[in-house]
């Protein structure tokens, strides 16, 4: 390469010059490429600087989510949520970075909420009882909707009943099929026996019974509920 340079200084006519010029081109060409990608490495390496912190929490691992998950189904195991059991939920999601999972988050905002207080009032242990079914329930697979009863001419024309309820009338004792929504928009299609009817801090009806998808006593929130067929009669109830 370096002869290429020093003939070129002795060159006398113009078409020595370039011939040299040539060969200086194809000689140096197939060198750049290579050049540029070694110089854009070396850049690289200076720029950023070797870090010894950890990495940042991405989220629970599977084992503390299979955890989490076994200790709500032991909180809701006797169908009510004590200030101990919420106590115990919050602490461990802020030692197992639940807070930075986006699964759980929202648990962990509504706990910190109703515990900021100091205490968990009915009202309170109602709307964690629905957040906690539904958190465990967002897998579930949802059985085919159960087509509605046909109804017989006179219970078509009969007018329905006066209620205050502006959903309409879903009764403990009864049973209904079900279309709801739950806090992350996920829909399922559950078979229910309502036991007991009761209320959140914010006055939503809580429907409270055994849910035969979940195969559990579960909590529901009345205003999610899109549809409420009861099973005995076929009547609509919202």
């Amino acid at each position: 390469m370096w002869s290429l340079f020093i003939f070129a200084g002795f060159a006398t006519s113009p078409r020595q010059a370039e011939d040299v010029s040539l060969l200086l081109i194809v000689g140096i060409f197939p060198w750049v490429p290579t050049t540029l990608v070694l110089w854009q490495q070396n850049a690289r390496r200076r720029r950023v600087p070797p870090s010894s912190a950890p990495p940042e929490p991405t989220g629970m691992n599977a084992s503390d989510y299979a955890d989490f998950c076994q200790l709500v189904r032991m909180t809701l195991s006797d169908n009510v949520v004590e200030q101990a059991e919420a106590e115990y939920l919050y602490r461990y999601l802020r030692e197992h970075d639940g807070l930075q999972d986006s699964r759980v988050r929202h648990i962990a905002i509504v706990l910190a909420a109703t515990l900021a207080d100091g205490q968990l009032d009915k009202e309170e242990a109602e709307e964690l009882r629905v957040l906690l079914g539904e958190f465990l329930d967002a897998d579930l697979p949802s059985p085919p909707r159960p087509r509605q009863r046909s109804r017989d001419r006179r219970r078509q024309n009969a007018p329905p009943p006066v209620s205050d309820n502006p959903y309409g009338m879903i009764l403990p004792g009864n049973t209904y099929d079900i279309s709801y929504c739950d806090s992350g928009g996920n829909i399922s299609e559950r078979r229910v026996h309502v036991r007991e009817i009761a209320f959140n801090k914010s006055g939503n009806e809580i429907i409270k019974g055994r849910c035969q998808l979940a195969k559990a006593t579960r909590s529901f929130r009345r205003d999610r509920i899109i549809c409420a067929i009861d099973v005995a009669t076929g009547e609509v109830c919202a």
